[in-house]
């Protein structure tokens, strides 16, 4: 079984802030005389602070007192290191840490371990006078090296100087202002600011050569075991819903709710005027709870109404969610029944624990549910930490990478929901009001498809109601402007980083309303430079996420009209793919730059541009790739390279996927390059055969379009 390091962001790290005071500055002769910690977690928020001496049983040195104001006689009554060092990992565990100067500080824990046959192995480490010098370069550096300087530099106030919590407190604040600037450089997670030490080998050289611990220290990938259930993350909640629900109006007593439970073989009844007015539930438990509390005769309990029974807000999924986001759910809210909504939002049926019962994934199905109630950028950077080890875990036990990628997707999906949320409230307390008209968010390309594996960025739309008049118009633009503005800064912030091709809502190109983007198809159908259909390739896969449902519908309208399955513009889009061509030379050889083969430009995309080029042609509401070439795949006239293209596709994703993880675990940026010579003999064959396919795919659209 392959194993995978877990890729912490640095936004959710949980971790310990340490700081020494010593005899000196040998750590391999010198000793311990305070130590000083502060645990913390999402965002850098301080869970305890802990501060103590140690007898270091040598005496102090007076130009050390002079510096942190500890002499043998502060220190004769403190513990001696051994009785220290247990109440302090008990705090730290196997938790990583920060510091400045920490290579030093490692060493001297490493060195007072052994001199008292102590068994430690450093924890997974980041050096802050490390990650900055990669930042600033050496000649900044030498003017910052030390602590309270670098914290001026990043306008961090610090604590008390020489003073091992006060400067572990200034180093919990150096990280936190560093964040935005690492996060600017690329570096987001706690591998790559692994990797971004690493690359500082000389200075490495000359610290290790004092005696420091040299750092990154390196850890060993998280393992797992094979307990890892696949069944969450595989089924759609509306494949185990029962239905039809049963609706009974407030005013229905306890009596008829009970009979009805019965006569229908129900555990649960939905209290309302219907399923677009549903107000409450009452379950099993609640009518037994009722009978045995409350007072009266039992002809007066019998004809306690259900508004006074039922618990509301009702709690709920929606029908394509999966199964996971209702476990999840469940468990957070403890409660044993969920509504299962549709897309607009009326009820179609329910889940129970009793139907759910056999799923084991607690720890991976909570990741979907905390981004639904994160508070901030942090939470939402915490509850995505585990999905590459989700992932991970998924491919080892067999799951098709398609399947892989949907959960994925959907996590994006929930991601840029609950942004929208947060930047909402941000809006409300900024003073700048409610949305000022109906509006929709829209998530494009992979994501809408549920095709994103682990290198996705933001690729988002916000559509709006017209005004009364160009004015008006022009004014809700500028608020949904900045209201993009805002959800892009949060997606970045927790992990999803901006666009490179400005494909935001942020963006006025991304950021129009109803008839502007009616417009805009209309000019799209219209344009005979396929250059000039970049947009295109992400915005026909869009997929709604906030807002209000029906004003994408009407959207939807204007993507599925008779002008965009019109053969010209049809046809336009086709020769774009000629435009991409296989990754493969002479004598078959697959074509590579740095060791590396992209099995994107030349191979996945096509596959999902001739896809989405089927969908468009038959309007159909297909997103997935796969979807899209079953449309035509079954047809007796079909060719069969159409049915061979949808497993090329599931070829290419676990070959992509695979790489990523391995690119993460090494600190590596993921993305749709894999090491050529990483590749199997078999999956060369399979990948040859698969670009010999996508490279006759214009001729194959020939075929299918006349179908």
């Amino acid at each position: 079984m392959q194993k995978h390091a877990q890729p912490i962001p640095l936004l959710a790290l949980r971790g310990v802030a340490l700081d020494l005071e010593t005899t000196g500055l040998d750590p391999r002769r010198d000793r311990i005389i305070q130590i000083g910690l502060v645990t913390f977690t999402a965002g850098g928020a301080v869970a305890q602070r802990f501060q103590k001496e140690i007898n270091p049983g040598i005496p102090v040195p007076a130009a050390s007192t002079r510096i942190h104001g500890l002499d043998d006689a502060a220190l004769a009554g403190a513990p001696d290191f051994p009785t220290l060092f247990g109440e302090v990992m008990a705090l730290v565990g196997d938790l990583p840490v920060i510091g400045f100067n920490l290579g030093f500080d490692l060493a001297l824990l490493v060195n007072e371990c052994a001199r008292h046959d102590i068994n430690w192995t450093p924890p997974r480490a980041l050096c802050l006078r490390l990650m900055a010098r990669a930042l600033l370069g050496p000649a900044r550096m030498a003017m910052l090296n030390d602590l309270s300087e670098l914290a001026r530099h990043f306008d961090v106030t610090a604590g008390a100087r020489h003073t091992a919590l006060g400067d572990a407190e200034t180093a919990l604040r150096l990280f936190t202002a560093m964040l935005p600037a690492l996060r600017a450089a690329g570096v987001r997670t706690f591998t790559e600011a692994e990797a971004q030490m690493a690359g500082l080998s000389g200075l490495r050289t000359d610290l290790a050569s004092a005696g420091w611990v040299d750092l990154p220290i390196g850890a060993a990938p998280v393992a797992r075991t094979s307990s890892f259930d696949p069944y969450p993350f595989s089924r759609r909640v509306g494949e185990l819903s029962r239905t039809p629900p049963c609706i009974m109006p407030p005013e229905a007593t306890l009596d008829s709710a009970a009979r009805a439970m019965l006569s229908q073989k129900t555990d649960c009844i939905f209290v309302g005027g219907g399923p677009q007015d549903i107000q409450g539930i009452v379950s099993e438990r609640d009518i037994v709870s009722a009978i045995a509390t409350i007072q009266g005769d039992a002809g007066s309990v019998r004809g306690t109404p259900l508004s006074k029974l039922m618990k509301f807000p009702v709690a709920g999924v929606r029908r394509r969610d999966f199964l996971y986001r209702a476990l999840g759910r469940m468990d957070r809210l403890h409660i044993r029944h969920l509504a299962v909504w549709e897309e607009d939002g009326s009820l179609y049926g329910w889940v129970s624990a009793r139907e759910l019962a056999h799923s084991r994934a607690r720890h991976s199905y909570r990741i979907g549910d905390s981004i639904s109630v994160a508070e901030n950028t942090a939470d939402l950077a915490a509850a995505t930490a585990d999905l590459p080890k989700m992932a991970a875990a998924l491919l080892d036990e067999g799951a098709p990478v398609r399947l892989i990628a949907s959960v994925i997707s959907q996590e994006y999906r929930a991601m840029t929901t609950r942004a929208a949320e947060l930047a909402l409230e941000m809006m409300q307390a900024e003073g700048m009001g409610a949305p000022p008209a109906r509006w929709s968010l829209l998530v494009l390309g992979s994501a809408g498809r549920g095709e994103s594996l682990l290198a996705a960025d933001q690729d988002n739309a916000i559509l709006f109601e017209d005004g009364a008049d160009d004015a008006e118009t022009t004014a809700r633009r500028d608020w949904f402007l900045q209201l993009g503005g805002k959800v892009a800064d949060i997606l970045d912030a927790a992990g999803i980083p901006y666009c490179n091709g400005g494909v935001m809502a942020s963006r006025p190109d991304w950021c129009r309303s109803l008839a502007g983007w009616q417009s805009e198809i209309r000019s799209w159908t219209r344009r005979s430079n396929p250059d000039d259909l970049l947009k295109v390739d992400i915005f026909f896969d869009l997929r709604h996420v906030a807002g209000d449902p029906a004003l994408t519908a009407r959207l939807m309208y204007a993507v599925q009209g008779e002008e965009t399955r019109g053969n010209a513009f049809l046809k336009t889009l086709g020769e774009r793919l000629s435009n991409h061509h296989p990754p493969v030379g002479l004598m078959g050889r697959l074509r590579t730059k740095d060791g590396r083969v992209d099995l994107k430009l030349g191979g996945l995309l096509p596959i999902v541009e001739f896809a989405r080029i089927l969908g468009i042609s038959r309007s159909s509401n297909a997103r997935s790739t796969e979807e899209r070439l079953k449309l035509v795949a079954g047809l007796p006239e079909a060719p069969v390279t159409v049915a061979a293209l949808v497993e090329d596709q599931e070829l290419i994703l676990r070959l992509t996927l695979r790489q990523q993880l391995a690119d993460i675990a090494a600190g590596v940026s993921p993305g749709s390059k894999v090491v050529a010579q990483e590749l199997s003999q078999k999956d060369r064959t399979l990948l040859k055969q698969a670009f010999g396919r996508t490279g006759e795919i214009t001729q194959l659209l020939r075929e299918v379009l006349y179908i």
